[in-house]
């Protein structure tokens, strides 16, 4: 897997972005599995990572022009540094 862009929110135990999967594009997530209530007292150790990853294809396009009300959005890959967009028409 090869990183093109992410956010990662200070404070929060989780980051976005997009990358390259097997040469394909695709949306990533990642997030930490811990408890959310604040009463469970948590391991020295790192906590587990559960990451996501949902191809780009035409029928997410699709679905996202549909529930979005887009045109025609599109997922390109960087000319230079490899990173994914997205562009509406």
């Amino acid at each position: 897997m090869r990183p093109a862009q992410g956010r990662h929110h200070a404070g929060r135990a989780s980051a976005t972005g997009f990358a390259t999967v097997d040469g394909r594009p695709a949306m990533i997530s990642a997030m930490a599995i811990v408890p959310d209530d604040g009463t469970v007292a948590l391991p020295d150790d790192p906590p587990t990572i559960l990451v996501s990853a949902k191809y780009i294809d035409a029928t997410l396009t699709e679905n996202l022009n549909a529930q979005l009300g887009f045109q025609d959005i599109a997922f390109t890959p960087g000319q230079s540094t490899g990173q994914t967009t997205a562009e509406t028409g």
